[in-house]
């Protein structure tokens, strides 16, 4: 995991920027023809946005949950999971539905939700927000629960919080900006996933430290603006 922060930072620090190299075709090989690009099927337009589907949506998914938590957790683990179940589907349900609308968000995210089966599938669908939509949410979030942080590691929450800033930075190539946000949530939903010993909550802490250090000082090198 700390490996996927040094990973996270290096973004900041640089932006995304991959160059392959197509293999070349030896002379006097292949035809046009064999040459020529496959022709792109034209996917149509793209669903309308229909925020209405998001509540319904998430209570499927977190009634699913519930069975399987019911089905296969221990007994005397399987109430605290169902709660916490409970309390974040009824958190996103609210927030959701009108973060959508404020928002505007796509159409492609709301279908996407709809279809989606389980937590990881909707979570997955976050590819269709914009950077700034995603830090919306993330804040929205966070002002429902009445949060600091998602973590709960002073240097882990600071992390995430000067993060998400540096994804509304417009001086920030807009290329790496939804891989940043993404891969900051990513790294904190597995951590949160943990059993954490006070062993480990010193050295993520350390590991937090340390990418918090980096995106600071990518930050001031491109002219973004931060809350300290």
């Amino acid at each position: 995991m700390i490996r996927a922060l040094a990973a996270i930072a290096l973004i900041a620090a640089c932006g995304t920027s991959a160059e392959t190299s197509a293999p070349s075709t030896p002379p006097g090989r292949g035809s046009a023809a064999q040459l020529a690009p496959a022709p792109v099927e034209d996917p149509g337009p793209p669903p309308p946005r229909d925020c209405t589907l998001l509540a319904p949506a998430i209570e499927r998914i977190i009634a699913t949950e519930i069975d399987a938590i019911g089905r296969d957790r221990p007994a005397n683990v399987a109430p605290i999971a169902i709660a916490e179940a409970k309390a974040t589907g009824a958190l996103l349900a609210k927030v959701l539905p009108a973060q959508c609308e404020s928002e505007q968000w796509s159409g492609a995210y709301t279908a996407c939700i709809d279809e989606a089966k389980t937590r990881d599938h909707a979570r997955a669908c976050e590819v269709h927000l914009t950077a700034l939509q995603q830090n919306a949410l993330a804040v929205a979030i966070k002002a429902e629960t009445g949060a600091g942080g998602t973590l709960g590691i002073g240097e882990c929450d600071e992390w995430e919080r000067i993060t998400l800033q540096l994804t509304t930075c417009d001086k920030f190539p807009a290329e790496s900006r939804q891989a940043l946000a993404q891969g900051v949530r990513q790294t904190m939903d597995t951590w949160r996933k943990q059993a954490m010993s006070e062993d480990t909550r010193k050295s993520i802490a350390t590991a937090c430290r340390s990418a918090l250090d980096s995106i600071k000082q990518s930050m001031q090198s491109l002219g973004c603006p931060f809350d300290p």
